[in-house]
């Protein structure tokens, strides 16, 4: 009868470096920022499963959209390459880990078989307004200090917390930011305003609390297109013309 260890020995030498990398990733990976994690991601997927067999995800579904594309550039390199890669870029980061396994939690963020809105490495940071309006969570949100202060910020995306809410099609927390006086016409750095996003994502609740509380639907951005012009489907353009 077979066992773990004859299951091991059936592995090439470099998927079993593999599965160790990627298991001490895990243990690591509050330490390193969203360029490196997406990195690992990519070549985690391609060494998985292959070149990238998933549709692109929406324009404005921000994280979704860069780990998509983190796996879509490795094209079609082999999952050994992928596999040899992940462990150089490990040995590069941490020359000493050798291939030994650290304790790690039991889910790892770049051992995931599909998108997730969140990384996990935000569980162990201090989250702040933004992490809060990507959550949905309103309970706490609404009870956080300072908000009005964080009403017309922008995170390191060069987004505002309406922009977030609108991408979530979170229409409560974008009704409780706009009543809190958010400026409903917040443009990113593409010149886009929270109704682009909601027009290109199709999120009709928030495209119609957005209008009551007068967007500016004329707005272009960077390329020239209004809310109209990247409505997701011609009822919302039409929906966003009658109103």
């Amino acid at each position: 009868m077979s066992d773990t260890s004859d299951f091991e020995e059936d592995k090439s030498e470099i998927e079993q470096k593999f599965e160790r990398a990627a298991t001490y990733l895990g243990s690591v990976v509050s330490e390193l920022n969203e360029k490196i994690l997406l990195s690992f991601y990519g070549l985690y997927k391609q060494a998985t499963v292959g070149a990238c067999n998933t549709p692109k995800p929406g324009l404005f579904s921000l994280q979704a959209k860069a780990k998509w594309n983190a796996w879509h550039e490795l094209k079609d390199m082999t999952k050994d390459e992928a596999m040899k890669r992940y462990v150089d870029e490990m040995e590069k980061l941490y020359p000493s880990w050798g291939g030994v396994d650290k304790k790690q939690p039991k889910q790892q963020w770049v051992s995931v078989s599909t998108f997730q809105m969140e990384d996990d490495s935000m569980e162990k940071a201090k989250k702040s307004h933004f992490d809060y309006v990507k959550e949905g969570d309103l309970e706490t949100l609404s009870k956080l200090p300072g908000l009005k202060q964080h009403l017309s910020s922008v995170d390191a995306d060069g987004l505002g917390l309406i922009h977030w809410a609108a991408d979530r099609g979170n229409a409560k927390i974008l009704e409780f930011l706009l009543d809190s006086g958010a400026d409903v016409n917040l443009v990113d750095p593409d010149g886009q305003t929270a109704l682009h996003y909601a027009s290109s994502c199709g999120h009709l609740e928030c495209i119609r609390l957005l209008i009551k509380f007068c967007a500016d639907r004329t707005i272009k951005d960077s390329e020239s297109q209004t809310c109209v012009d990247v409505a997701e489907n011609s009822s919302i353009a039409d929906l966003l013309r009658s109103q």
